[in-house]
């Protein structure tokens, strides 16, 4: 297993610690990207949010681990959450950007919003 920074902010305060299997790391970049065009198409209502009556495309951690377990840890080990809200480890690389990917659909504005969520 191999783990690695899911950052934020620029400030690397706000960081999530996840391990994935080796056999992904090469990959795991092109395996973010795919996720993000995938949910955007997704009925999964646990990547969905409603906020003042409008609908919110959500991309966290616990849901991006979820999709890659159900899509590329089938038959090896399963990617995990080592630790959340933590601080950035120089150890481990930086996986992901830091933007907040909250689309939302019903005026397709596509605009993002900094905060607890992070681009794959």
């Amino acid at each position: 297993m191999t783990n690695f920074n899911i950052v934020f902010d620029e400030f690397s305060e706000d960081v999530d610690i996840i391990a994935i299997p080796g056999g992904l790391v090469p990959k795991i970049e092109t395996i973010g990207q795919e996720f993000l065009y995938w949910i955007l198409d997704t009925k999964d209502s646990d990547y969905w949010e409603i906020i003042d009556g409008l609908k919110y495309c959500i991309a966290e951690t616990k849901g991006f681990i979820k999709w890659l377990n159900s899509n590329y840890c089938t038959n090896t080990e399963k990617a995990y959450i080592v630790a959340q809200n933590t601080n950035y480890n120089p150890e481990y690389q930086i996986l992901l950007g830091s933007v907040f990917l909250d689309i939302n659909t019903e005026n397709n504005t596509g605009e993002g919003n900094t905060g607890n969520s992070s681009t794959y």
